[in-house]
């Protein structure tokens, strides 16, 4: 079984036509990248939760439109691709992902940024391209704001 793989740190399973993972892969602990792209997931089983060394982790090219709460439990989730998916709202367990710098977001069907991506400080790159977002929240308009009334002084 794969979990027997108790050393393996990166695994490549893109181009595929997996819908599932097998329990036995909750066990790849020292697993840090992880390679899911261009599959054909619905949705991601709890048992990625307990890859909690987990620091890169690609899921585009999916048909993915939420993440299971226990994704919380990622603590060492830094870089994640959710690119070409199926989301239409952003899901909130991704607040509680404190190490999370990179977020790919572009082309999903998400018609709104929460207010709370603005907590987010941790963040270094995050995309939102080619979604169906018609307007940003109150509070992102104004910062806006006062960032264009300090400029014109």
């Amino acid at each position: 079984s794969i979990g027997k793989l108790k050393n393996l740190n990166r695994l490549q399973l893109s181009n595929n036509k997996l819908t599932d993972l097998p329990f036995s892969f909750s066990q790849l602990t020292n697993l840090e990248e992880l390679d899911l792209r261009i599959n054909q997931f619905r949705r991601l089983p709890e048992s990625i939760c307990n890859l909690t060394n987990l620091k890169k982790l690609n899921l585009g090219n999916n048909n993915i439109n939420s993440l299971p709460i226990c994704f919380k439990q990622l603590n060492e989730l830094t870089d994640l691709n959710l690119f070409n998916n199926n989301f239409t709202i952003f899901p909130s367990v991704l607040e509680k992902v404190k190490k999370l710098e990179t977020l790919n977001f572009t082309k999903n069907a998400i018609t709104a940024l929460p207010k709370s991506l603005g907590k987010m400080v941790q963040l270094k790159k995050c995309s939102f391209a080619k979604n169906r977002i018609t307007n940003l929240p109150k509070e992102y308009n104004e910062e806006e704001e006062e960032f264009l009334e300090q400029n014109e002084k």
